[in-house]
């Protein structure tokens, strides 16, 4: 059957030209649609994560510093420290011994231990909100470091020993609510905004640009209105070429334009396209006009009625339903897609390919654009 066949070539030549996006690229396009859920995701992650770190109260630091062993790496020597300093069962004794109500598992996460260049120096760090108790967690747990090594062997007196022992006047505040804190609450929220949009669009996909709504609908995209109801008379020229060059293709005589939008009134740009056809297609341009503009829906036996589509370049892939519903109970042939582009709708979302222009010697003598409102007599202005 030559339908099917027709089908299929466009489909092809659409491909050809690259105006079949990739599936990635078409789900990076949908999901970007939703930018101002995303923003909103992103932000109400940082302040999450702001919140939770930041809570007006500082952080005070205590530090003393040791000589672990001359004979070892500084990174081995701080290795040795860190599995001491950061023990539970330690900090516990420490904690015990100042009598100072906090959990073990809460002080390790907030000790550190840093080498001091390729010395054998390391500094233990302790981070508390209260000055006075990193300064005692920091001092014991200097102390349990000393012992622990001597005891065990990993040093030989006088080695390990304190050459920078922490004190109150040597505690800084630093607030615990970093840049990286932030950011990472922003990428967790940029991520769970991803995740959401995905699944909003797996629920109700969202069309964005007219070449995707063309591929949707196995037509070819004959032009985009950049700003309806108004448009240029060489786009209008182009527009009626296209439209009749595809009816005599098909031998059509009659073309009816429907919209998937029931706010966009097709009627003007009927006619419009109608005297646009028939001043550059000879005696054999067709009959173009609104779908239904008179009450009735033509009837053909013979295929000679073909389907122009008005759309909006964003919508829902559940508002193509009844223009698919159509083309499958009647059987017409469709000429193309016609996408009228709303204000407010970001361009470089859409990606619409560049306009083609009819040749320089069947060009529009006027270059002033043509309004599609209707007027009180329902025709074209």
């Amino acid at each position: 059957m030559p339908e099917p066949r027709l089908a299929r070539t466009v489909v092809l030549s659409l491909e050809a030209e690259g105006r079949v996006p990739m599936e990635v690229k078409e789900a990076a396009r949908r999901i970007l649609w939703h930018y101002k859920l995303l923003i909103l995701f992103v932000v109400t992650g940082g302040l999450v994560s702001l919140a939770l770190r930041a809570d007006g109260v500082p952080m005070h630091v205590a530090s003393s510093r040791l000589v672990v062993a001359t004979d070892v790496e500084s990174d081995v020597a701080a290795g040795s420290v860190t599995g001491i300093a950061t023990s539970e069962a330690r900090i516990a004794e420490v904690l015990a011994g100042g009598n100072i109500d906090r959990d073990p598992g809460s002080v390790a996460s907030r000790v550190s231990i840093t080498p001091i260049g390729s010395s054998d120096i390391v500094e233990l760090a302790v981070r508390d909100p209260d000055p006075d108790v990193a300064v005692v967690i920091a001092r014991g747990l200097s102390t349990q470091v000393i012992e622990v090594m001597r005891r065990s062997g990993l040093a030989q007196a006088p080695l390990p020993y304190l050459v920078n022992t922490a004190d109150i006047s040597t505690t800084r505040a630093v607030f615990s609510s970093s840049v990286q804190d932030v950011a990472l609450g922003a990428l967790v929220g940029l991520v769970l905004g991803i995740l959401f949009t995905a699944l909003l669009e797996a629920i109700s996909p969202t069309i964005i640009g007219g070449d995707a709504i063309a591929a949707e609908l196995r037509a070819p995209l004959l032009t985009v209105v950049r700003h309806w109801p108004q448009i240029d008379e060489q786009e209008m020229a182009w527009l009626g070429w296209q439209v009749g060059a595809g009816a005599r293709r098909l031998h059509v005589r009659t073309v009816e334009i429907t919209t998937v939008d029931p706010s966009i009134d097709v009627r003007p740009l009927a006619q419009s396209v109608s005297e646009s056809a028939e001043s550059y297609g000879s005696t054999r341009a067709p009959h173009v006009r609104a779908l239904g503009e008179d009450g009735l829906i033509p009837f053909s036996a013979n295929g000679s009625v073909g389907l122009v589509i008005a759309a909006p370049t964003v919508l829902k892939d559940a508002d193509l339903e009844p223009v698919r519903e159509l083309m499958t109970v009647t059987g017409w042939p469709t000429l193309g897609v016609i996408a009228i582009e709303r204000l407010g709708v970001h361009r470089w979302f859409l990606r619409v390919r560049p306009m083609r222009r009819r040749p320089s010697e069947v060009a529009a003598p006027s270059q002033q654009p043509r309004s599609l409102r209707p007027s009180r007599s329902g025709r074209a202005t």
